[in-house]
């Protein structure tokens, strides 16, 4: 079984009225349940249209060019039977169900926290762990 986390898009809430300039590149880092911490690339952030405020993710190869044509970020986690320990089943699956993924967003030039976000997993029970 896999839990695939995407990240597509990014727009934020505005609360400087005069603007405060969008990072050109952003990272995320979260933990899921009790794998090891995780960090996203740096994503390049690109406008859908004029008013820019929500951005597409674009991943950067490592010459710093993009390709807005193959957009967002995709991380799978494997969660194999032996992954779980005797009787932590109905505790990932309680996990699944109700948590939230606490994401935190940095901007990927400055280095600095842009932000945070906190997703609700509400994840579909996998057949596998059904049983």
């Amino acid at each position: 079984n896999e839990i695939v986390l995407q990240f597509l898009a990014f727009s934020r809430v505005s609360q400087d009225h005069r603007g405060t300039a969008w990072p050109k590149t952003v990272y995320f880092t979260f933990q899921l349940y009790r794998f090891p911490p995780a960090t996203t690339p740096r994503l390049q952030l690109v406008k859908l249209d004029q008013a820019g405020k929500t951005h597409i993710l674009v991943p950067i190869n490592k010459d710093g060019a993009f390709d807005a044509g193959s957009p967002g970020f995709q991380l799978k986690y494997m969660v194999n039977p032996g992954f779980l320990k005797p009787g932590e089943q109905r505790w990932f699956l309680r996990y699944l169900a109700v948590q939230t993924l606490q994401i935190d967003v940095w901007d990927g030039d400055a280095l600095l926290l842009v932000g945070s976000a906190a997703v609700q997993l509400k994840v579909a029970r996998p057949p596998a762990l059904s049983r």
